[in-house]
């Protein structure tokens, strides 16, 4: 089992999120390095709760990428690839 933390960075215009840093424990030295991949996975966040998935689970979703929902211009639904930070509006309303 894998233990990641995401936090957000929050520096794009108006402070909306401009992507994320991803770290993981390592078990070996106990310290947090960062990821550049989520490889087949992906995470979900859901308010303040977040799950992780294997892409192959969602087929619906993409691998290596993190969804999550804000209120950026109305309420949306928002996708960021992880391997470039790139943000894709997957609905808006």
């Amino acid at each position: 089992m894998e233990l990641l933390s995401i936090t957000g960075d929050f520096s794009g215009p108006n402070h909306h999120i401009a992507g994320f840093v991803v770290y993981k424990l390592s078990e070996r030295d106990g310290n947090w390095n960062e990821v550049k991949s989520l490889g087949d996975q992906l995470v979900v966040f859901l308010g303040v709760k977040s799950i992780c998935l294997r892409a192959r689970d969602v087929p619906e979703c993409q691998a290596n990428s993190i969804y999550y929902t804000g209120r950026q211009r109305g309420f949306s639904t928002w996708r960021i690839e992880a391997s470039n930070w790139c943000v894709s509006i997957i609905s808006s309303f």
